[in-house]
């Protein structure tokens, strides 16, 4: 029979048994010329290769256009370059020396992000800190008990961009946290 109906069987003897091969398994190339069979098998390498080219570049857009926050946020360099951004946006005070720094990290995408950072110390420090930054003079100031909160909208650096520096200072605990906002 042929390949719609039977299995029509071509044989071969290896070492210890014979294989049975069903026709329709090389029913196409069989009845090609050796040269055509070339071009075959030159078109399926090539469609390999474009499917394998394919997926690098997907993989490649993927990198480019996936968020960096995961690589930034435990990359030192990048965190040092994060909290000096949120002090010159500020502009702000450098973060004093007798402070504990806390975590400094990145939220968002390409076209807005968030930095947050913070710091402890005591209060006394903390007021000079205050006292030594110039963006916390034009800040909006809200004040409860405990917590004191100022936010500096369009910093004095970045007169257009439509950044929002937040800082949140809790004088009970001697924590100080620093936002910003971009985009």
């Amino acid at each position: 029979m042929d390949i719609f109906g039977g299995w029509n069987t071509a044989s071969f003897k290896t070492h210890d048994s014979t294989f049975k091969i069903p026709s329709w398994y090389n029913y196409g190339m069989r009845k090609l010329r050796p040269w055509q069979k070339w071009l075959v098998y030159l078109g399926l390498g090539l469609v390999a290769l474009l499917i394998c080219g394919c997926a690098w570049v997907l993989f490649a857009l993927a990198q480019f256009f996936a968020p960096t926050n995961d690589r930034d946020n435990v990359d030192p360099a990048r965190q040092a370059e994060m909290l000096t951004i949120l002090i010159q946006a500020g502009p702000l005070a450098p973060v004093p020396a007798g402070a504990t720094m806390g975590r400094v990290y990145t939220e968002g995408n390409m076209f807005a992000r968030r930095f947050h950072a913070g710091f402890t110390a005591p209060p006394s420090v903390i007021k000079r800190w205050v006292a030594a930054s110039p963006g916390l003079d034009v800040a909006h100031v809200e004040k409860d008990a405990t917590t004191t909160l100022y936010t500096i909208d369009h910093p004095v650096n970045h007169p257009t961009s439509g950044e929002r520096v937040t800082v949140a200072i809790n004088w009970a605990a001697g924590q100080v946290v620093l936002y910003m906002e971009t985009g």
